[in-house]
């Protein structure tokens, strides 16, 4: 994927300046099965996602009846 912008992150782990973009997991436990999820990390998250979902589906939907009316509905 081409980078418009040196501010944009690339496909390749870099930023658009040439340095590299890293992620560090921090307080990673791995239980006895090899699995290291975090249920409270990933159940906040999923709470987070649902909100900003909810958030944009009610902005599109107001954006779409503005819309709506200004092409003269009823």
């Amino acid at each position: 994927m081409k980078t418009t912008d040196p501010r944009h992150f690339s496909t390749l782990g870099t930023l658009g300046d040439g340095t590299s973009a890293t992620v560090a997991a921090t307080n990673e436990t791995i239980r006895n099965d090899g699995n290291k999820v975090d249920l409270e990390t990933e159940m906040t998250a999923l709470s987070e996602t649902q909100i900003k979902y909810e958030a944009d589906s009610r902005l599109i939907t107001g954006k779409f009846a503005q819309l709506y009316d200004a092409l003269g509905g009823h």
